[in-house]
């Protein structure tokens, strides 16, 4: 397994779950799925991701456990709302976008402990925004997508960090 193996397997699941997510409520009918309120870690729709094709009700599902899926802090394309929230599509788009770059950092150049650090303060904003909007009761979906969106690249970069020192300490156990 090379350096860079767990970073691309990140990069592909989160770039290839953004893209169903993102296609999927395009391939239903126009304003099949709406009012999907829930919450997180709870299966509230089966009835619903059962009557669906299999792809489709597969990634209305991941939305379903994952996320709260709030259709007023969703986005809505072709009339359904998407499988997740604006700030958990941020995320999602923050992650692989982040990946994707970090991959094309020539690996010398980096310090690693920064990653590590830069992770957890990209992560800061999201969860200030999160108590902020909560506390006054406010629903900005641009701060929502903004912060998720930095909270992604702030988890890419702790991936990135745990990936290389678990690299390094298996190579410095053979050495």
């Amino acid at each position: 397994m090379g350096e860079d193996t767990p970073l691309r397997i990140v990069l592909l699941v989160s770039a290839a779950l953004l893209v169903l997510i993102l296609a999927v409520p395009f391939m239903l009918p126009y304003g099949s799925l709406t009012g999907l309120d829930g919450v997180p870690v709870n299966v509230d729709h089966w009835d619903i991701w059962s009557s669906i094709d299999p792809l489709s009700g597969s990634v209305y599902l991941l939305g379903d456990v994952f996320c709260h899926q709030e259709a007023g802090r969703s986005f809505f394309l072709n009339g359904s709302q998407i499988a997740f929230c604006v700030r958990d599509s941020g995320a999602l788009a923050g992650l692989a976008a982040t990946s994707a770059a970090l991959l094309a950092i020539p690996a010398v150049n980096r310090r690693r402990s920064d990653f590590l650090l830069f992770g957890i303060l990209l992560m800061l904003p999201c969860a200030a925004d999160w108590a902020i909007q909560y506390a006054m009761g406010w629903n900005v979906w641009e701060a929502r997508l903004a912060t998720g969106f930095l909270a992604g690249a702030g988890l890419s970069l702790m991936i990135r960090y745990a990936s290389d020192a678990l690299i390094l300490s298996v190579f410095a156990e053979k050495g």
